[in-house]
């Protein structure tokens, strides 16, 4: 009585602190502007007063570091999220009209000594070529504070004027407050309903095990974000960037983004034509929400671990018909060597949410090919299939190319299963169905490669030098941070199996020994690991540098074209951890068979302790080693982040010319009032020659750029000018307002309806199958 005394009053206490809270979201919104007479000079360098704002003129000689120019009056805020809009006037050469974004001209930051630790935000960049910068700041939840100033930093150099500094609350960000007290308080309370003996929800001991033993192995995958910080990874920056582009053209409404139109300084980035980012919606609208960046990647993080683990769990207990399996895989597959590098050393975003799907893969082909030839497959039963290989499309292509690659091996290898007529027909509607519900990302992708001159058209074939070595595919432990290396191993990334894998593999050894004595001629799970265990060898063999891939190459054009695109011969771990994770649980489930329960749970302890012992060495050791990255909005230092890969821009193109914001002019053309927004540009210009002049958009020329006369409505003849921009022809005596825009293609509009109503019936078939079976139990229920 007093347990549920107690739960009820604890149950009370958050409805009360929830209601409080909601009470809250009706408070008046904190908004002030910063106007030059609210800023004091410092007496580091010499303050201007002008009527164009409070600053620097840059008369004296340039200093060498950046200092302390201007700071505010003090101001206080309560908690909440804010957005920060900078307007200043800048030139670092008076005498240049091109200003360069290279050139930083100051930086503002906000300052409080009351509560340092509650303020969540970085320096505001102001670079040259630009009139305004905007980021976001955040007072976390319980805080407040009456000292807060804003400091302007002047670099030395050029002109540098502040007009104003707004600050304005987003009322948003208190309802998704709520909501994520909601989610913890309801999160509490389910887990202790689930593990206490109480009347209001009864769950299994078996249940009990399940949900304990995948919270730790989730928990434990997820430890390095749960952190105020993000931990430096190869690619993180990368993606980052990609996150932060997507939430802009969901605020833009410009859904499904095609061109990252504000990327790279405003000249546009083709990343989302090639790269899937249907999942990096979920940090992307969150960022949209007003949660800060770092938060959402953390929870995209973790809610990957999460289903990487539920779905390995699910499938490996489904191919074994032991839930006690299933946890074993989950746990062997989350924690694996290569996956953890993935999420850690190499932040590789794309891969790491593509493994998540490859077990699904995995057990839908050997569900279809274990059924009997003469058994129909509904098409439920091809949904692991389905879902699996369109996780892998919309989250890395070369996951996909590579998954690819062993699907057809199947298919072939086991030809006579394939072409048997039920068989078959499920193969071509999982298919189908996967080619329509992808369609949208397809065949922009296939567009954009073969149509526009990408750098990932080029990237190098020879990938031989990149290969692992037998020290590392088989190392014990696996430490420290690192890179990758070419031809050698000093200072190398952890690229390893992982020791459980590998006992997992020696361990299938031994039932090739044993397979007389325990009679495994007959038994479905040894042949199947057999077959896992050969792709498994496969997928190592192409990731080592024992294949002599540079041989293949230069005979055939296809191979290098394809093969090439994988840039490291490496990523083949991937595959090679997930199929060695089956043959691991499949030899499991032989052995507790064969020799009981008691030896079957002492070797699982020799084989899997291992594995969480190096698991959680290279955690600590990378956590202890990696640097700490901040990330809560975009007011980049760099608005042209070294992070961008070329695979992704066109050949030849030089990012630091980006820097430079100005149109392009010919002779005898003059340009005013220039507008950039959503991937839209409008210049009034004019052209006094007789004869064609040109002006060119800083903007690269991408395919589907279009440009028209806004009064007339005619188009105009684009080409791709300096650098890679778009450079437009411009009639003798023209005059007139230019409006340039990315049109999508009709076709892959249609592509877009095609996925959406695939989806759309896949979903009700699901539906309806459901209700039917739920139909039927009830009616033999009632005839009982």
């Amino acid at each position: 009585m007093k347990k549920k005394n107690l739960f009820f009053y604890v149950v009370l206490l958050e409805i009360l602190f929830l209601a409080g809270s909601g009470l809250l979201v009706f408070q008046k919104p904190a908004n002030l502007e910063l106007q030059p007479q609210d800023f004091q000079e410092t007496g580091y360098y010499q303050v201007d007063d002008t009527e164009n704002g409070i600053g620097a003129l840059g008369l004296a000689e340039p200093e060498e570091s950046t200092v302390l120019l201007l700071e505010s009056n003090e101001f206080a805020l309560h908690p909440g999220a804010y957005e920060v809009v900078i307007q200043y006037d800048s030139a670092y050469n008076p005498d240049d009209p091109l200003q360069s974004a290279a050139n930083k001209m100051g930086r503002v930051d906000m300052i409080t000594e009351e509560n340092p630790m509650a303020l969540k935000t970085f320096s505001f960049f102001l670079p040259d070529g630009h009139t305004s910068q905007t980021g976001r700041m955040w007072l976390r939840s319980g805080s407040e504070v009456s000292d807060l100033r804003a400091e302007v930093y002047y670099c030395g150099t050029g002109k540098l004027l502040i007009q104003s500094i707004s600050i304005r609350e987003q009322i948003l960000y208190r309802y998704v407050r709520i909501a994520g007290f909601l989610l913890l308080f309801a999160a509490l309370d389910l887990l202790y309903l689930i593990f206490s003996k109480n009347t209001i929800l009864k769950v299994s001991e078996k249940r009990k095990w399940e949900i304990l033993v995948l919270g730790i192995i989730i928990l434990t995958s997820s430890l390095p974000y749960l952190t105020d910080f993000l931990y430096a990874g190869h690619d993180l920056e990368f993606h980052i960037h990609r996150i932060y582009r997507l939430s802009e053209s969901i605020q833009d409404m410009l859904i499904p983004q095609r061109i990252a139109f504000q990327a790279l300084n405003g000249y546009g980035y083709a990343s989302p034509l090639t790269y899937g980012e249907l999942f990096l919606y979920i940090p992307a609208v969150l960022h949209c929400l007003w949660v800060p960046m770092q938060t959402c990647y953390q929870i995209y993080v973790i809610m990957i671990n999460a289903c990487t683990c539920l779905i390995s769990y699910w499938c490996f207990k489904r191919i074994c018909k032991d839930w006690r399996m299933g946890i074993v895989g989950g746990a062997v597959y989350t924690l694996s060597g290569y996956r953890m590098a993935n999420l850690l050393t190499r932040a590789s975003v794309g891969e790491y949410t593509a493994m998540a799907f490859l077990p699904l893969v995995c057990y839908g082909f050997w569900y279809v090919y274990q059924k009997k030839d003469e058994e129909k497959i509904r098409f439920r039963e091809c949904l692991p299939i389905i879902i699996g290989l369109t996780g892998i499309v919309e989250s890395h292509i070369l996951s996909c190319e590579m998954s690819a690659f062993f699907v057809l091996i199947v298919v072939v290898l086991f030809r006579k299963k394939t072409f048997a007529k039920y068989r078959f027909a499920a193969l071509c509607k999982s298919a189908v169905v996967t080619l329509l519900l992808n369609l949208w990302f397809l065949v922009p992708c296939l567009s954009s490669m073969l149509g526009m001159n990408l750098g990932a058209r080029h990237v190098g074939a020879r990938i031989e030098n990149k290969g692992v070595y037998l020290i590392q595919l088989f190392g014990i432990f696996q430490s420290r941070n690192g890179r990758n290396v070419l031809g050698g191993m000093l200072e190398e990334m952890p690229l390893t199996l992982g020791i459980t894998l590998t006992l997992g593999l020696l361990l299938y050894l031994i039932c090739c020994v044993k397979r007389e004595s325990w009679k495994l001629a007959g038994d479905s799970r040894f042949k199947y690991a057999g077959i896992f265990a050969g792709f498994a060898a496969i997928a190592l063999f192409m990731s080592s540098n024992y294949f002599w891939s540079d041989n293949l190459v230069n005979r055939w054009k296809i191979i290098k074209m394809v093969y090439g695109t994988l840039q490291f011969p490496w990523r083949f771990l991937a595959m090679a951890t997930v199929f060695a994770s089956f043959v691991l649980v499949l030899c499991l489930s032989i052995l507790y068979e064969k020799k009981g329960e008691i030896f079957w749970a002492g070797t699982v302890a020799v084989i899997v302790i291992p594995g969480i012992l190096s698991a959680g060495l290279y955690m600590t050791d990378f956590t202890h080693s990696a640097y700490e990255e901040r990330y809560y909005s975009y007011a980049s230092e760099d608005p042209v982040p070294s992070s961008s890969a070329i695979w992704f821009e066109l050949t030849g193109t030089d990012n630091d010319l980006a820097n430079i914001k100005t149109p392009l002019l010919g002779e005898g053309v003059s340009a005013s009032e220039v507008v950039y927004s959503a991937g839209t540009y409008t210049v009034n210009c004019a052209n006094e020659m007789e004869g064609i002049s040109f002006i060119t958009f800083p903007v690269f020329h991408y395919n589907n750029y279009h440009v028209y006369d806004r009064e007339q409505g005619y188009e105009l003849p684009i080409q791709t000018g300096e650098n890679n921009r778009v450079q437009v022809e411009l009639p003798g005596r023209y005059s007139g307002t230019l409006v340039l825009r990315y049109e999508v293609p009709l076709y892959w509009r249609i592509c877009e309806a095609v996925s959406f109503i695939t989806l759309l019936f896949v979903l009700f078939y699901q539906s309806a199958f459901f209700y039917l079976i739920k139909g039927r139990m009830r009616c033999s229920h009632e005839s009982i």
